[in-house]
């Protein structure tokens, strides 16, 4: 019977430039919320991940945001770095949802539910490019 195996979690080693990123970026995360030692390998792990998923400049640009907003007393998760991602590697750019109909990509409904809670649903015009924009990475 044959052996067959899927893809494996098995990482390609890290080239030279991976490790002086993710080396500055763990001293970084280290010396804001003192990292459990245990927990390091695992998350720079995760870190090269995301790093390889997205690229140098949204991983930087993520990486900048994350650590000059988060208020939290312990480590971000990957998933919060992840939700400061740039939505493209334009330069000094990256596209954001603007529209007239909503703020954020949500619409309010009129009708409350019966909880008496608003109702929402998606803005129809959230996939639409005529209302993508650039907005300046700040």
């Amino acid at each position: 019977m044959e052996d067959n195996k899927g893809p494996t979690d098995e990482l390609k080693p890290e080239t030279g430039a991976e490790t002086d990123c993710l080396n500055a970026i763990m001293k970084r995360l280290d010396a804001q919320w003192h990292l459990d030692v245990s927990k390091m390998y695992d998350k720079r792990v995760e870190l090269l991940k995301l790093l390889r998923e997205v690229g140098p400049a949204r991983f930087n640009t993520a990486i900048d945001q994350t650590l000059t907003h988060h208020t939290g007393d312990f480590c971000p998760t990957i998933a919060q770095i992840r939700a400061r991602v740039p939505l493209q590697s334009g330069g000094k750019h990256y596209l954001r949802h603007r529209c007239p109909v909503c703020s954020n990509g949500w619409v309010y409904l009129e009708d409350l539910d019966s909880a008496g809670n608003q109702q929402v649903k998606r803005c129809p015009n959230l996939k639409d490019p005529a209302f993508m924009v650039e907005v300046p990475v700040a």
